[in-house]
């Protein structure tokens, strides 16, 4: 009992003296003056309100500003610091980072301790310290000018004893107290607290490393090592990712290959990424890097870029972070990557760059044309440019220089040796020497042709002579049509060609789209006719045509008294209106509708294809869809059903062959009726080139358009390099797992 009584008794008392210590530390205070000392608790002070600035207590000592420079003080007021820094970090561990500037102004770091004792002088440029301040990356400018590349950093510890010598380029800390550096030849190399070098040596790279293993890269390449310096998964991976403590996912290449059409290889390759980017030249991408191959899969770059972009003539855009710049097909740098945009300009091969915010342009020797002064520039027709700067804008000639004295509040691009332009809030057009071709008077301006401009102005629109300054016409709107102008002037139509001529007067209602040598469906009054565009008229507006269709081969739908046919284009009937329904003529077949279905009649009316089908499309290339019992097929000129009538959709292809679809799956078919490929793939890719690209299940394969196989339908990536005929194709090979067992 009595010794319980007595641990109770000195427990109290070490509680009571710990609580008056506390309570004899003294605390921070600010005095009216705006200076810092230190009270005690009974509010009076111990240490003079004399510092600039002041910090609390700890462990027997604090930090303080007095004259402008960082202190260490203890409870008493008494410098433990005899010089000042320029900062005194908080302290951890017992140890505080402290800073001093140099004398070419650089700030320097180093260590001391809680009683003010210098552990290390301030003499690295650069010093990170471990979270617990066990451990500290030091790093000493070689060159003095602060050039990170120049840079050699070590390891030191606590003692300020160096661990790991200042040779590395860079260091890096896990959270198993293991560093890695990378030497001045880019070489990584692992080492545990005590300095010692682990796993063997050097490598291309370290990671996802702890006392035990590190993957480790080897030409390229990714495999893991043990402490010993053993290989335990050869480097043959592209990445290698840590799961759990000795699990590891193993990443293989993508194995890439570029075949030609008859399957022949010629090239196989390993990257993460290649893409055709030129006729012969190929990107390659390594964890995430970018670089260029040649046509025989050398590298002509190291992977030293994010992005590179499809090569304009012999120039491609590169970037590097947000910097851009552009190489040639050597792989050299032709353009500096110092630029925040580059475009290039497709007609002249100029290169507009953005620098500081502001637009210039350079040509493909690195000659500045207009210099990076304007917040916009274009590249115009003519070897001109339009620039603007601040809110003005100007027209430049070939050589960057201004075009005349005037300057515009909008300028429009250069069109038919013109250029819309606005002062102020009016508009007119300027040619090519930056002279007013028509004064700036209208609300609005529209370069039509090199002859016609449609203006707006005072809610009035009408078209004027570009040459003479002559008002044409009041029109509401103007519509280019192949050589020709529809011009609607106060709700009536009318046609005049190119130069401004009326062909047709502005007089109908409404007047339908046309094709060059086409008659013309024109409405008056709700009657509608025909007339040409010479101005002929062919039917003459009458109630007797209910409706007329727009004229495709030569022929017209008519309709009268309820029923369909057509006319020629004098007007004359060439097939008698008994139809409930038609279609244009196309291929010199047209669709007709009898007794609620549809078949095909040729010019002579000859009935070709029976009216059998509910819907049918019009004839491309010898053949047309056809619908019957809710599903499509095709049908020839000949009036055989050529594609069954068994698929969900057939729609016609530029190529000249039909997509089919059944059950939500694709397929392909020629205008012979054959079925090419059966509707059973995901991705049907028609091109234009003699081949069509097939997808199913997440894979892609290659067949001719005559539906052999080129390559089969098991790649996970698939480019195309058409001007070689060349394919890229790439196999993701699944993720491997792997479990160390020491």
């Amino acid at each position: 009992m009595t010794s319980y009584f007595l641990r109770f008794v000195f427990i109290l008392c070490f509680i009571v003296s710990s609580n008056a210590f506390a309570d004899n530390i003294p605390t921070v205070a600010k005095d009216p003056s705006g200076l810092y000392g230190y009270k005690d608790a009974e509010g009076k002070y111990v240490i003079p309100a004399q510092f600039d600035q002041a910090f609390p207590f700890s462990n027997g000592s604090a930090r303080v500003i007095w004259k402008g420079g960082w202190y260490l003080i203890n409870t008493r007021g008494k410098f433990l610091t005899k010089k000042s820094f320029s900062n005194i970090s908080i302290f951890r561990n017992g140890l505080a980072v402290v800073t001093v500037r140099g004398n070419d102004t650089q700030l320097l770091h180093g260590l001391i301790n809680e009683k003010g004792d210098q552990i290390v002088s301030p003499q690295y440029q650069y010093f990170t310290p471990e979270p617990n301040y066990r451990y500290f990356i030091a790093g000493i400018e070689l060159s003095g000018k602060g050039e990170s590349n120049k840079v050699s950093f070590g390891l030191l510890d606590p003692a300020g004893k160096v661990i790991i010598p200042l040779n590395f380029s860079a260091i890096r800390h896990s959270n198993f107290q293991l560093f890695i550096g990378k030497d001045q030849s880019a070489r990584w190399e692992a080492f545990d607290a005590s300095g010692k070098s682990l796993f063997g040596g050097k490598y291309d790279n370290i990671k996802e490393f702890d006392a035990e293993l590190a993957c480790v890269k080897v030409n390229g390449k990714w495999g893991i090592v043990n402490a010993a310096g053993k290989m335990v998964v050869k480097p043959a991976y592209r990445d290698i990712v840590k799961k759990s403590t000795h699990t590891y996912d193993l990443l293989p290449f993508i194995q890439w290959k570029v075949v030609d059409q008859k399957q022949q290889t010629i090239l196989t390759m390993e990257y993460e990424d290649v893409r055709p980017v030129h006729p012969v030249l190929y990107s390659y991408q390594i964890e995430g890097k970018v670089g260029l191959l040649d046509e025989k899969g050398g590298r002509i770059t190291q992977p030293l870029y994010d992005e590179i972009q499809p090569f304009v003539k012999e120039m491609a855009i590169v970037r590097e972070k947000d910097a851009y710049g552009v190489i040639n097909s050597k792989g050299n740098m032709m353009i500096p990557l110092q630029y925040q945009k580059i475009d290039i300009d497709t007609a002249t091969l100029l290169l507009r760059v953005q620098s500081n915010g502001k637009w210039g342009v350079l040509n493909k020797a690195n000659r500045t044309i207009v210099p990076a002064q304007y917040d916009t520039v274009r590249v115009q027709r003519y070897g001109m440019f339009t620039a603007r700067k601040d809110t003005l804008w100007q027209l430049l000639d070939a050589t960057g220089q201004p075009v005349g004295d005037q300057k515009f509040t909008q300028l429009g691009d250069i069109q038919n040796l013109y250029a819309v332009a606005y002062r102020q809030k009016q508009v007119g057009l300027v040619n090519l020497r930056g002279s007013w071709a028509i004064e700036p008077v209208f609300d609005n301006l529209r370069i039509v042709n090199e002859y016609i401009a449609q203006y707006y102005t005072g809610g009035r629109s009408g078209l004027i002579s570009i040459l003479t300054k002559e008002m044409l016409i009041e029109a509401d709107m103007v519509e280019p049509i192949h050589n020709y102008l529809r011009v609607i002037a106060k709700g009536k139509y009318g046609v005049w060609n190119s130069r401004g001529k009326e062909v047709i007067p502005v007089q109908y209602d409404y007047i339908s789209d046309f094709t060059e040598d086409s008659v013309l469906t024109v409405f008056q009054k709700k009657n509608k006719g025909l007339i040409n565009l010479q101005g002929r008229v062919i039917l003459k507006p009458s109630p007797l045509y209910e409706e007329l269709l727009v004229m495709k081969n030569e022929r017209v739908g008519i309709k009268m008294k309820n029923k369909y046919g057509f006319v020629d284009k004098n007007g004359k009937l060439r097939i008698a209106n008994r139809y409930e329904g038609i279609g244009n003529f196309s291929e010199n077949m047209a669709a007709v509708k009898i007794l609620g279905k549809w078949g095909f009649i040729n010019k002579a009316e000859e009935l070709v294809i029976q009216p059998n089908y509910e819907a049918v499309g019009q004839f491309e290339h010898g053949a047309a869809p056809v619908k019957k019992n809710g599903k499509w097929g095709l049908a020839s000129k000949a009036g055989k059903e050529i594609l069954k009538c068994n698929y969900d959709g057939v729609n016609w292809q530029p190529t000249g062959r039909y997509t089919i679809s059944l059950n939500g799956k694709k397929g392909l078919a020629d205008a012979s009726g054959r079925e090419i490929f059966p509707p059973r793939y995901d991705l049907v890719a028609d091109n234009d080139n003699g081949f069509v690209m097939l997808g199913k299940n997440n894979k892609l394969g290659l067949s001719d358009n005559k539906g052999y196989d080129v390559l089969p339908v098991i790649y996970d990536r698939l480019y195309f390099n058409s001007s070689k005929n060349f394919y890229i194709t790439g196999i993701e090979s699944p993720i491997q797992k792997f479990v160390y067992q020491p």
